[in-house]
Order: structure tokens, then sequence, then C-alpha cells
């Protein structure tokens, strides 16, 4: 998702500069050059594309950091007996006191995982179906309005 992102951030770059290098004048039977208003529209909807590219590539590139966060924090904690502050359920010392944790059930660390890992899953795809009902709406409305 995170490549996904900086490819769309890439491709609305380089649509803004070919909007804004775009020249919307055309030469006159007199030798001057007059303003087209079709070709300045046509840049108009370039540059306006550009946005949408680089506002939905923004999105995801952010999106993907913030589900990278979501996946390392969701790991299984305990609290410990001694000074009870969480720690990760995989740890053998608590590393606020000092102190050895007592032995827990592999299974419920495992059933754990796959039921936090199903749910990051789920909400990736929620956030998927929602990004891309917005960049096919955006689409539309574009085409509706140039």
């Amino acid at each position: 998702m995170k490549e996904f992102g900086s490819f769309l951030l890439a491709v609305g770059a380089i649509a803004f500069l070919v909007g804004l290098s775009m020249d919307t004048s055309v030469s006159s039977g007199l030798g001057g050059r007059v303003h087209n208003i079709w070709l300045a529209n046509e840049r108009l909807s370039i540059i306006i594309f550009a946005g949408v590219m680089a506002v939905v590539g923004a999105i995801f590139f952010g999106l993907a950091a913030k589900n990278q966060q979501a996946v390392d924090q969701s790991s299984p904690t305990i609290t410990c007996p001694f000074c009870a502050e969480k720690v990760k359920a995989e740890a053998i010392i608590c590393r606020f006191c000092q102190r050895e944790l007592p032995e827990i059930d592999k299974s419920i660390i495992q059933s754990e995982r796959a039921e936090s890992s199903k749910k990051t899953q789920t909400e990736q795809e929620i956030l998927w179906i929602h990004v891309l009902v917005g960049f096919i709406a955006g689409l539309f409305l574009l085409g509706i309005f140039f």
C-alpha cells in the first residue's frame, strides 16, 4: 500500500508539471497568438487530476505507515504481577522491574495473535473499499465537471 501511494504521488507530480507546462495559446491568422479556452480548460483538468492523484497517494502512503504501527502495537500483552506494568506476552523478564515473569501457555499467545491479525486484515479490507469508492467518486465528479 505504501508503494502504491508513492506511485500515485509520483504520477500526480508528473501530471502537475505536464499541466503547468501546457501551452494554452494558438496562432492566429495575423501572425500573433491568442488564448484558446478549450486548451485552458484541458490544462485545468490535468492540474485537478494531478491534485487528486497526489491527495489519494498521500492518503495511501499515510495509512500504510499507520497500519504498520498498528500491527507492531498489536502484539499480545500481559500485566506483570510484581509491578502491574504491561509487557509483551513473549517476555521472560519484566522490562520495568527486572523480575522473571511466570510461564504463559503459548497456545494462548498464538490464538491472540491470530485474532489480532484477522482484525487488522478486516480493517485493512474496509479501508481499501472506502478509498476505492472515494477514488471512483472523485473520478466520476471530475468527469462530470470537465
